[in-house]
């Protein structure tokens, strides 16, 4: 097939069509009808029309594959559905209508992962790329092979390849190359488990699935040496997330580049902090570029498309996050859309800019385009966070001296809150003791429900919980709020001065060249969201869920790594 003819192809419609096809099919098999089935019995139908029994239909599929997983699942099919079925369907549809079905057709259901990457999406990645006709493109998780199929029509690539671990996925991906008769390379595999170098891949592209929980990624990775000839894997702490965007990175040749989209959290989220860091500080990263939501049709979340090669000094971030163009229920990245984003990756515009290590280091290394290039909040959508408060004071000033006189390691009921004392989001449990408080400090004990927000960037913020039989003296460092409860849920405002936009205010508000710091003054102008009470509980409630959650995790690794170290003293 040419080009043009497939291009023509993607104008046919279809969608009624298929529509017929899979009515068809329902209350005449017994299992669940499904794009998956659409496009098998498609094809069986296509490849029927010049044939006149089953006996020639089995036969003529033998010949068209080798491989077994599609050879017996087609076979299967053809036993399955009753024969009268494909024959009227490759009586009754075009061989045009019947290859759209095939090449085209999609589950936009958000429970179904029988979709692919978008055109608009697929055509930015290769602009990026700077796909050419001899570079080998690998398509690491490669789904039903919507990418790989485009790639191969609008460039013309000399090689193009895919690897997928779902057999179903795999099978489409098979039948779809088979009738758009490209050379499609396809393996069934393990990105996280398996090394892909023999590809020899110049261009590396990975859509890989959001949100994976894998609990033994340390053993799924360990022998993809791929990934551990690129990063030590016993000394970072590597999230499934990171393993997929790091094992495609390892699977590029030298002098190639890759891409891969991956959804927002694993920009900013605390446990890939060290992650971030090493792919900055080993020039590995070369561009960040935040893309609109709802681009794809099973979600509406904002993916970020991250492109790695090698030795980069700086790192180019795009927020192309408005860029895109509305069609129907979704958004779609159309030609001039994708121009706009590849003109702002090449030169530095309102919207792109280069970043240093430095840069990156003062915002924690967390990646998201709002801490750089600042947020300007819609007031008349917003409250100032003083209207929502009873009083915001800073912390007692307490010189060294007097401090080492008032610690002891004795429990005396009253702890002692430094800004070094706020990890992971969340108040120490073991804070220091403090003995002979003189009563001039007791205005500073903070209560139950104050936030604390440290005075410098970078900001950290926490609740204070679980005080009623503790008292505890902020430091001079830390801002300690009163929220009014009848205002505001105290734990919304947390929410927000934690997000993105609101440490972006945080910053914009700030003063100072070396040390960055927000006066009391400036804080008290911090613009809160106007939500409903109800919206606001409804948040809190799922925060406060994910909190026990992780609370939970914690006390689970304690109790696993005091067992652990019971059980290395028994060696001895």
């Amino acid at each position: 097939m040419n080009c043009t003819t497939y291009k023509e192809l993607k104008n046919v419609s279809y969608e009624k069509e298929a529509f017929d096809i899979l009515n068809r099919i329902r209350g005449n098999i017994q299992e669940e009808t499904s794009i998956f089935l659409l496009i098998q019995l498609s094809y069986l139908a296509l490849n029927y029309k010049p044939l006149s029994s089953k006996e020639e239909l089995i036969e003529s599929v033998a010949s068209d594959f080798n491989d077994e997983y599609t050879l017996n699942q087609l076979k299967r099919v053809i036993k399955k559905v009753p024969f009268e079925i494909i024959e009227q369907v490759s009586d009754n549809y075009d061989e045009n209508t019947l290859k759209a079905i095939i090449l085209f057709s999609e589950d936009n259901d958000i429970r179904s992962n029988l979709s692919g990457t978008p055109l608009g999406v697929t055509k930015l990645v290769n602009e990026l790329l700077e796909v050419q006709s001899d570079d080998t493109v690998l398509d690491l998780g490669s789904g039903i092979g919507s990418y790989l199929l485009e790639t191969k029509m609008e460039t013309g690539a000399e090689k193009v390849c895919g690897v997928e671990i779902n057999i179903q996925m795999n099978i489409i991906s098979t039948i779809r190359a088979k009738v758009a008769q490209f050379p499609i390379q396809l393996k069934l595999g393990n990105i996280l488990s398996q090394d892909y170098r023999s590809f020899k891949a110049t261009k590396v592209f990975s859509n890989p699935p959001v949100g994976v929980r894998e609990p033994g990624i340390d053993d799924t990775i360990k022998d993809n040496n791929a990934l551990t000839e690129l990063i030590d894997i016993e000394e970072y702490n590597i999230s499934a997330d990171w393993a997929f965007i790091l094992s495609s990175y390892a699977n590029q040749k030298p002098g190639g580049k890759t891409a891969v989209l991956m959804y927002n959290q694993v920009l900013f989220r605390e446990q890939d902090h060290d992650i971030r860091e090493k792919i900055i500080s080993e020039g590995w990263l070369e561009a960040i570029i935040a893309l609109p939501e709802k681009l794809f049709p099973s979600t509406a979340i904002p993916f970020t498309l991250l492109i790695f090669s090698e030795n980069n000094e700086t790192v180019r971030m795009v927020d192309a996050s408005e860029i895109s163009t509305r069609d129907q229920k979704k958004n779609i990245l159309t030609n001039k859309n994708i121009q706009e984003i590849v003109a702002a990756y090449k030169q530095e515009n309102e919207i792109s800019k280069h970043l240093t290590y430095e840069d990156f280091e003062k915002q924690e290394f967390i990646l998201t385009p709002i801490r750089y290039f600042g947020f300007i909040p819609d007031a008349s959508k917003m409250t100032p966070i003083d209207d929502l408060t009873r009083s915001i004071n800073r912390g007692a000033m307490i010189s060294r001296k007097e401090l080492d006189t008032m610690t002891t390691t004795k429990e005396t009921g009253i702890k002692y809150l430094k800004i070094q004392d706020i990890e992971n989001a969340s108040i120490n449990k073991n804070l220091p003791n403090l003995k002979n408080v003189d009563e001039k400090y007791h205005n500073y004990f903070l209560e139950e429900g104050n936030l604390v927000i440290s005075k410098s960037s970078p900001y950290k913020i926490a609740r204070v919980e679980n005080s009623k039989n503790t008292k505890i003296l902020a430091t001079g460092n830390l801002y300690y709020i009163e929220i009014d409860e009848d205002k505001v849920n105290p734990t919304f405002i947390e929410m927000y001065l934690k997000s993105d936009e609101g440490q972006a205010q945080l910053e914009r508000l700030s003063t100072g060249s070396v040390i960055e710091t927000i006066s009391i003054k400036n804080l008290k102008t911090i613009l809160i969201p106007n939500l409903s009470r109800e919206e606001q509980d409804t948040l809190v409630k799922e925060y406060l869920e994910y909190e026990e959650q992780l609370d939970l995790l914690d006390r689970q690794k304690e109790i696993i790594s005091q067992r652990r170290k019971e059980l290395i003293e028994k060696v001895l």
